[in-house]
């Protein structure tokens, strides 16, 4: 439920009602007109955006309580709907995707690296970290394509 919608129902004669079927998820000020309240989200990890199912409808902002709510993850500040995606599997923008490029953050090629650190997601032997091989493709994804022994370009493919 938005802001709005429920800045409405609080109003008049849905008030009673609206506050039994809540339970003690909102708490009213009783101090406050129910007009001038304003919905205030628990946000325990300090980043401005707080939890949907976790408000109070105040006047007065309480100590742990923003007016944003969408925080996907209260306990890191790192996650909220402002979030930067990194190349980590996790949504950490909240929009409900881990979408750091679009398919980015999947492993199309099964071989356990996420696209976006993979240089080859098309082929399950070429990974970060994988053996060089001499056939001509960059194994390790160092861009570097068939290496000797000494880690060297051996574009002559004699070993």
């Amino acid at each position: 439920m938005n802001r709005t919608s429920l800045l409405a129902a609080l109003t008049g004669a849905l008030l009673p009602v609206l506050l039994a079927a809540c339970g003690d998820v909102a708490i009213i000020d009783t101090e406050c007109a129910a007009e001038d309240a304003i919905v205030w989200y628990a946000d325990a990890d300090g980043d401005g955006f707080g939890v949907d199912d976790d408000f109070l409808v105040e006047c007065d902002q309480p100590e742990g309580y923003v007016d944003q709510a969408g925080d996907c993850d209260d306990l890191d500040p790192e996650v909220n709907p402002e979030g930067r995606e990194y190349c980590d599997g996790l949504d950490t923008d909240c929009d409900g995707e881990a979408d750091f490029e679009d398919g980015a953050e999947e492993d199309l090629d099964a071989d356990g690296v996420l696209s976006c650190e993979d240089c080859d997601d098309h082929d399950g032997a070429n990974y970060p970290g994988n053996v060089e091989l001499c056939d001509g493709q960059d194994n390790d994804c160092d861009g570097l394509a068939d290496a000797d022994a000494d880690g060297e370009d051996d574009g002559a493919k004699d070993g």
